[in-house]
């Protein structure tokens, strides 16, 4: 692997590392007591959830 290839992989897991320390604060500091994640929602038509308007609030598509 060339030293060009190195320094990406390396810089791109400090990114990554960056990102995910950011969200964690962020996470912290929101003081959301509840945390729930998208596969723990399942869509139900009778409260107005569908497979694709979860996709739709995945992506921030709204």
């Amino acid at each position: 692997m060339s030293f060009e290839d190195r320094l990406k992989r390396c810089l791109e897991a400090y990114n990554e590392h960056v990102s995910n320390n950011r969200f964690k604060r962020l996470l912290l500091n929101s003081k959301i007591r509840n945390k729930v994640y998208l596969r723990q929602i399942s869509p139900a038509p009778s409260r107005g959830l569908s497979n694709e308007l979860l996709l739709k609030l995945k992506d921030g598509d709204f």
